[in-house]
């Protein structure tokens, strides 16, 4: 990570928003409540971090991390990533070319095609890929460049803590209209495990009724009880889905009365979800955006690379 220099560093400490453009259109995005030290604190452990990686792969040929052994040979040549990083620069405007990528079959489940492995605490990041991405761009329903950049926007967000639109933001890298229209329905793996544990649930319920209870209809006890827990498990996170696109929604209506299409988007992107919510609620945006813009640094970043008319 050459592009992270001391003199740049100092430069993030003295607040210079040129600089910090600059970081940001490589998906080095300052978070939530992040002053420009900590910023610059965690862009220079992650310079070290992403060093000594580098240094101790081309040294030994291989290496372990997140309990995953990786080999220099399987490291996913730079021009992988230009198609993936195209979508995200037209999405969101960043493009993220500082991350290393392995192709691995190594703890890969039956259909998981990769993922990004990247640690808050200790400022660092990779991607792993399944092998058969190595010699084509699909494998099974997944494409390799779908797939890429979909992990980008959860490298650039290292900084947010947060889960409230991450998948719905990370799923509109999708070719796919309807992948792009649900992506966002499950928040966390918790939400999947109840709805899919629930219908399974139901699904045992539902032969043992046929094998010892002479089918009960599904509307009378005890196999009503085992339907509505997939009812309620399935209503809440659709409900919470909509309700967050809907809070999306009115947010980037609200951006689109001072800057175009593509600016409101990509200034949604850095925001946290109660910064969502927020501007959704503003009766005033521009009051809003200024406010923000002069109390926080962040802000004055955004304002500074999307200025609103």
């Amino acid at each position: 990570m050459n592009f992270i220099t001391d003199t740049k560093l100092e430069l993030i400490r003295q607040g210079d928003l040129d600089v910090l453009v600059e970081l940001d259109r490589l998906g080095l995005l300052m978070g939530p409540g992040e002053t420009v030290a900590a910023f610059a604190e965690r862009l220079e452990a992650l310079r070290r971090n992403m060093q000594q990686f580098t240094a101790e792969i081309e040294a030994a040929g291989d290496i372990e991390v997140f309990d995953i052994s990786l080999e220099q040979s399987g490291a996913i040549p730079r021009d992988v990533f230009r198609a993936a990083q195209q979508v995200t620069r037209e999405l969101y405007d960043f493009e993220i070319d500082w991350v290393p990528g392995f192709y691995t079959n190594e703890r890969m489940g039956l259909l998981f095609a990769g993922c990004a492995l990247h640690s808050s605490d200790d400022y660092f990041a990779l991607f792993i890929v399944r092998k058969a991405f190595e010699k084509k761009e699909r494998w099974l329903i997944y494409s390799r460049t779908e797939l890429l950049a979909h992990e980008l926007c959860h490298i650039a967000h290292m900084g947010f803590n947060t889960v409230d639109f991450e998948e719905m933001f990370a799923y509109q890298t999708s070719p796919s209209r309807f992948r792009r229209a649900i992506g966002g329905l499950f928040r966390t793996p918790m939400d999947s495990y109840a709805v899919l544990g629930s219908a399974f649930l139901l699904a045992g319920a539902q032969i043992v009724n046929r094998l010892y209870l002479g089918m009960v209809p599904i509307y009378e006890f005890p196999i009503s009880l085992f339907a509505m827990i997939v009812i309620v498990c399935f209503g809440v996170v659709v409900g919470r889905y909509l309700k967050s696109l809907g809070t999306y929604s009115r947010a980037r209506a609200r951006l689109r009365e001072l800057v175009d299409e593509a600016p409101a988007r990509a200034i949604l992107f850095r925001c946290s979800g109660a910064e969502i919510r927020e501007i959704a609620q503003a009766a005033e945006p521009r009051a809003w955006l200024t406010a923000r813009a002069d109390q926080d640094t962040r802000w004055r970043v955004i304002l500074h690379k999307y200025p609103i008319r």
